[in-house]
Formats: structure tokens, sequence, C-alpha cells
């Protein structure tokens, strides 16, 4: 259930976050405002005259939904950035309303069916989410206040603005713009001591990381000592990735129909499958409790594709190690026509229940300004959605490990695409189909046929012809 953060509370966590950020540090430093000019005193006797003062400015609250546990995971954007917020403008207070992450958008439903919605809401458009709240008059529109205001939206990626706008409309204001799963964690001493060279950062091929994974995997079928390579298909964002690499998309322009029945649909689940019939891939059973990234950090799989999230669990785990090994990232082969990597896109929004529609966007906007992006590229090694984030990371210390890592998602992220959701806006209901499909693949319970992808496609397009 959604608890207010009051400012008591948010203070107090703004207080515990500066003092165990590690990365904190790096974050550049907000200009000090040079004093005013002394003036001179008035000659004389003459009385000065008393100069108006402005009335006190009434005290707004903004509430801010948001997923429980980002003021721990982001506190660069749900602690510091609305802490500057609110020293730059006293009069404003803002009210962290976290929400668990797996009731999120049925409580965002329920809270605007009950008039208590508040000011800004996060979103996400994975699966329609963003645009379903558009659709349903929960959301402002942005270019008015943008434009009254000195801003523009060329300031965030197209892939990005595409994503939030709906009919002509853009709604709220970007957060980030992931180009999804579309990394390679990989082991570089595994590599070394089997006398691979390090890959470039873009460019490996396809038959070369097959090669790798063939050549890493180690011990019998049924009881590896080492995986060659964990493969993240539990959506359609992991999913959709590998088929515009291989040159195709999931859906057509319009989002009406599913173009699994394709060639380049077809040879990217091949690929996949390769991995799974061959025992590469580790099955659930086959984790520890720390998931994927505790059995990459135990020396026990060799590469791991995964977004950006990953990076920093990564590193936290193999730092911890007694002897840490050497691991690095390179973005994942594709073919040469390949499509853009699927945008993933979130943001922050205006509602339409607000009653302080200017300071709500003043906070949309300070979680989606370059100040923004500078703390969370030092803090979390996230970057925003900002086409000027190239310059936040070249401002940072060449000695700075996070600063390759960012390099190489700036460059990720100029090749997202719009991620082509459903007309219908049924993405959640397009992905349970495709993850569950796909699954009896990766588990052997189905092999992969002409028939197979025949019938995963009139599944998938079944979805997409219910009405909105």
């Amino acid at each position: 259930m959604a608890t207010e953060m009051k400012r008591r509370q948010f203070l107090a966590i703004c207080a515990a976050a500066a003092g165990s950020s590690v990365l904190a540090a790096c974050a550049p430093k907000t200009p000090t405002a040079a004093p005013a000019p002394t003036e001179a005193a008035p000659q004389g006797d003459v009385p000065r005259a008393e100069e108006p003062q402005p009335a006190a400015q009434e005290k707004v609250t903004l509430k801010l939904n948001m997923r429980a546990g980002g003021e721990q995971n982001e506190p660069s954007y749900y602690v510091d950035r609305p802490k500057e917020l609110m020293e730059e403008y006293p009069y404003i207070d803002v009210e962290l309303v976290p929400v668990p992450e797996d009731e999120y958008y049925t409580k965002i439903q329920t809270m605007a069916a009950a008039g208590s919605l508040g000011d800004v809401v996060f979103a996400q458009d994975d699966y329609s989410q963003q645009r379903r709240h558009a659709v349903n008059g929960l959301l402002q529109t942005s270019e008015e206040w943008l434009d009254a205001n000195g801003h523009s939206k060329s300031e965030w990626l197209p892939s990005a603005v595409d994503a939030l706008t709906y009919e002509g409309k853009m709604y709220g204001l970007p957060k980030s713009a992931s180009p999804s799963q579309c990394f390679i964690f990989y082991n570089q001493d595994m590599f070394e001591e089997a006398g691979i060279p390090f890959p470039p950062k873009h460019g490996c091929t396809l038959e070369e990381l097959q090669e790798w994974v063939n050549t890493l995997t180690k011990g019998p079928e049924d009881m590896r000592d080492v995986f060659g390579i964990s493969l993240d298909l539990t959506s359609i964002l992991g999913i959709h990735n590998w088929v515009r690499a291989f040159g195709s998309f999931a859906l057509n322009e319009e989002g009406t129909r599913q173009l699994s029945e394709g060639p380049e649909w077809y040879d990217a689940m091949q690929y996949l499958y390769g991995f799974y019939q061959q025992q590469q891939v580790p099955r659930d059973e086959s984790l520890p409790s720390g998931g994927r990234r505790a059995l990459f950090a135990a020396g026990k799989l060799a590469i791991m594709v995964g977004g950006r999230w990953e990076w920093k669990g990564i590193k936290a785990a193999v730092d911890v190690l007694e002897e840490p090994f050497r691991w690095d990232t390179v973005e994942m082969p594709h073919v040469e026509n390949a499509k853009g990597w699927r945008a993933s896109v979130n943001s922050h929004d205006p509602s339409t229940q607000t009653e302080h529609p200017h300071e709500a966007f003043l906070l949309a906007y300070a979680l989606a300004d370059k100040r923004m992006s500078e703390l969370s590229c030092a803090q979390i090694g996230y970057l925003s959605a900002r086409v000027d984030d190239e310059e936040t990371i070249a401002a940072l210390d060449d000695a700075d490990p996070t600063k390759e890592w960012l390099q190489l998602q700036y460059e990720c992220q100029l090749k997202t695409e719009n991620f082509r959701g459903p007309a219908n806006l049924r993405g959640i209901e397009l992905n349970t189909i495709t993850k569950n499909f796909l699954d009896q693949l990766w588990l052997g319970q189905e092999e992969l046929t002409p028939d197979f992808m025949k019938r995963f496609t009139a599944a998938c397009q079944e979805v997409l012809d219910k009405p909105l």
C-alpha cells in the first residue's frame, strides 16, 4: 500500500544518502552564486524608503508517485535532485509516495479513480503503461509548458520523445531511454586463459559469440562447471532486441501486426535455441540465491547478456571478492542491416489531478534536466535521455571506471528506435504471451519449427486484434 514520505523523513534520507553514496563525491558541484553587490550607504540624514516586501509565497506540497525502493536504488532521482529543487524553491515541498513495484500500475489506477493521484507520476512505456495513462486522461501534455518556460523537447533523444508522444502530443518528461538488453558482460580472465582476444566495444559478430560460448562452457552437460552464457529472455525487451539484431521488428510500424513469421525472427530464435540445446545456459535451478550476477561473480558464468541495470550489480558482486577478476562490457553483436535497439523509456509525468501544474512541471523537469543527468551518471552509472549526455560524460574524471561504461551506454543509446508497442496498448498481454510461448522452446518442451512460429504468431496476433 502506498505511504507518503513526509518532509522530515525525506530530509533524513537525504542526510543518510549523502553519507553512504560511494560515488557522490564524483558528482559535479552546483556553482555557488556570486554575492550581491554592496550598495553605498545613503548620504547625510536623508531617510531611506522602505522597499515593499513580496508577500510570502503559499506553501506547495507535491506528491511524487514512484516505485518503492527508488530512494535507496536511485537516490540521485528520489533524494538528491528533489532536495536541490526544494532548496531552489523554498515554497515547494516534495513528498515521495512509494508503491511496491508489483502493485504499482494497479495502485495508480486506483488512486486516479479516487481522485488522489497527486502531482507527478513515474511511468514506463515498456508495456504501454505510460501511453495508457495518457489515453485515460491522467497526464498533462508537455509542450505548452516547455515552450512557455524556455525549454524544448529537442533536449531529449528522438526515441524518448517518440515514446512519450501519442496522437501528436507529448505527455510527461523523459527520465531515461535505455537501449534495453543490448550489452555483453564478460569475464576477461576467462577470455585470456582461453586465448580469446578481448572483443572491441562495438563490432563483434554473432559467429564470434557462438565460438566464445563453445570454448568457455566447461563440464558435463548435466553438471556444468562453467556456463558459457546467460540470456535475458524474460520479457519482450530482451527478446525483441535479438530480433532487431537480426534485422527485423517485432511489430509493424502501426503496432497492429506481429511480424514473427518472417525469416529474421526464425533466424534469431534458431540462434538462441542453439545455446539452450547445447546446455550452455544456466537454468533457474542452477542459479544461487544472488541470481546470475552471483553466478558470474563466482566464476561459474563466462558471459551475461543484459541491460544497463546489470553493470552496477556485477561491479558490486565482483568488488567484494577476495581476489576480484577483470571483466568488461561490449555491445551485443548484430547483422549489418540490424534495426535500432529497442528504446526502454521511463518518465515522470505531471498528472491532470494536480492543483499545482507549474510546480509539478518544475519537479518533472528537474528529474529530466542536465543537472539530473550529472547526478545520475556520477552516482548510479545511468544515463538520462538527454542529447547532451556526452558532455556530462566528458566532464567525469578519466580515472572513474564509470566513465567508459557511460560512453558505451551513450553510443548504444544513440542507436535506439521507437519500441513499436501495440496500437491497442495491450503491451502486458503481449509480453505474457510472448514469454510463455517462447519459454516452451528454451525449456525443451517444443522444437523450433515453422509450425511453432506460425502458432506463436497467431497467439500474438490474437492479442493485437483485441480492442483498445
